[in-house]
């Protein structure tokens, strides 16, 4: 049911999948869903040039991280 509301949302209404807290482990893999792979990369790219140490909370550019 949660895949079809979020589809509904983001494909037919030109909605989004996250509100405004981010999108965080539970939603990672709709963000791979509705993210276009280099939208994804650029972000990557800069988390890593923002935020070197991780200190900015979780990150889908390294999920497996452990933040301080």
């Amino acid at each position: 049911m949660r895949r079809l509301v979020s589809d509904t949302a983001v494909h037919d209404h030109r909605g989004t999948f996250s509100a405004e807290h981010g999108i965080g482990p539970k939603n990672a893999h709709m963000y791979r869903r509705y993210v276009p792979e280099d939208v994804r990369e650029l972000s990557a790219v800069l988390k890593r040039r923002f935020d070197p140490d991780g200190i900015l909370g979780w990150s889908l550019a390294s999920p497996g991280r452990v933040n301080r």
